[in-house]
Parts: structure tokens; C-alpha cells; sequence
């Protein structure tokens, strides 16, 4: 992904740059017919200004456009990401080619790769959410992927992801930090029922909270689904992760 973002800047920075090439022909032009005009001295002085003051504001831009801050204000995600590809997803011990395709939101600053064939993703007013295309009914628990942006310490979220779960009595399971399928804190959590005997449809809300540094920015994944879509929902859920990207918006 790093590679196909490089091209796509680079391809952009020439067209940006041959912006500029033609427009420093046409100020020097404009200098030398000016120039050649005597009795306009006084008004070719300020035009000479002028134009100048343009070649370096472009100049200017152009260089931002070649750094890290630069990058940073193209926001078409998809003019700078391929809008879909294939990739592995891993069920039951078996490999299975998937399409997905890509999925933006430039006020978050993230893109992902959904698996369209088996879910959507709609956009909230400060979240976005991913559903499976058909609905398993009220016999099951919810199934749902969930991401958005917090305010706060890392420890501030952890303490109010901790509250919400006791609050609706689900117990812990487990809390570490993880690489896969992205850099994160994970958070796992079993619904209220028997330890020893957990039923089918015990629900599991499952959380990841990705601490942007640069930026110190944090997003929230909470992934929804029961005991027996551990291995169906909630691989496919993390299978898309590993294709979620934070870009850089300043």
C-alpha cells in the first residue's frame, strides 16, 4: 500500500510540476515584453512585482506538496488508493479469495477495504459502521463493526470501555496489546452466562483502541457478534482491518 500511495503522489507532483515549469515561462515572457515598453517603466516594475510574487507562492506550494505536511492536504482518498483488489481471508483452515472494495471517510482520516459481498458500511454522524448485507434477525446478537474517533489519554478510554462493559454486565476475557491485524489495544469481552457452558448465542463485543501518535489521534474499533461467529464474522471483521489505514490530515 506504501508503494502504490508513493506513485500516485509522484504522478501528481509532475502534473504539479509541469504547472509550474509553464507558468515561469509565461511570467519571464511577460517580463521581457514589458520590459521592451520604455515610456511603461513604472507600471512594468509593479507587474515584474506581481508576477514574481507569483512564481514564488507556487514555488511555495510546490514544496509543500513534496513534504510530509504536503501529502498531508490531497483528501480524495480515492484518487490516491485503488478502489478495490483481492485479498486472503483465512476460514476454518481454509483459504478463500475475497474481493473488497475501498471505503473512505476523509473527516475521520481512515480508508478500508470492505467485503461488499457480505457487508456495508454506513456513515454516521461521528462513526461509521459496518453490517452484514442480510440481516440475521432478533434470535441472533448483534453483528456489527463500529469505528470512530476519541478524545482523551489511552488510559481514559480503556477506563470508559471498562465501565460500559460492567455496566452491561459482560465480563472481561481478556486485555493486551496486539500487532495483528493492526498496532492496538485489544479488549475482549463475553456476555453474561455460564463460564463453563457458553451458549451459541453468547454475545461478544470485542474492542481495538489504535493510538495514532503522530497526530495523537485515537480511533475505536468495538466488533459485535456471538460465539459461534467466532470463527465466520468475526474473522472476516478482522481480515478488513488489516487493510484499515489512518491518513494524515495535518
Amino acid at each position: 500500500m506504501k508503494d502504490e500511495l508513493e506513485n500516485k503522489l509522484k504522478e501528481f507532483f509532475n502534473l504539479k510540476s509541469n504547472d509550474i515549469t509553464k507558468l515561469k515561462e509565461d511570467v519571464w515572457t511577460k517580463i521581457e515584453l514589458e520590459t521592451m515598453n520604455k515610456k511603461k517603466r513604472v507600471r512594468t516594475r509593479r507587474r515584474i512585482t506581481f508576477y514574481l510574487t507569483v512564481a514564488v507562492l507556487f514555488t511555495v506550494i510546490w514544496i509543500g506538496f513534496s513534504t510530509n505536511t504536503g501529502e498531508a492536504l490531497i483528501k480524495n482518498f480515492k484518487d490516491i488508493f485503488v478502489t478495490e483488489k483481492e485479498i486472503d481471508t483465512h476460514i476454518e483452515g481454509e483459504i478463500e479469495e475475497t474481493n473488497v472494495g475501498l471505503e473512505t471517510n476523509e473527516n475521520l482520516d481512515y480508508i478500508i477495504y470492505v467485503d461488499h459481498s457480505n457487508y456495508k458500511l454506513v456513515h454516521g454522524e461521528n462513526s461509521d459502521k459496518i453490517f452484514p448485507n442480510e440481516e440475521l434477525g432478533d434470535l441472533y446478537p448483534e453483528v456489527s463493526m463500529e469505528i470512530w474517533r476519541e478524545n482523551g489519554s489511552v488510559d481514559e478510554v480503556i477506563a470508559n470501555i471498562q465501565s460500559e462493559l460492567t455496566n452491561q454486565k459482560m465480563t472481561i476475557k481478556a486485555k493486551e496489546e496486539v500487532s495483528s491485524p493492526l498496532k492496538a489495544i485489544m479488549i475482549v469481552a463475553y456476555g453474561e452466562s455460564d463460564e463453563a457452558d457458553y451458549d451459541w448465542d453468547t454475545p461478544i463485543n470485542r474492542f481495538y483502541i489504535v493510538s495514532e501518535e503522530e497526530n495523537k489521534q485515537l480511533y475505536i474499533i468495538k466488533q459485535q457478534y456471538f460465539l459461534e461467529a467466532t470463527e465466520g464474522h468475526a474473522i472476516r471483521f478482522d481480515t478488513m482491518l488489516e487493510h484499515f489505514k489512518i491518513v494524515k490530515s495535518e
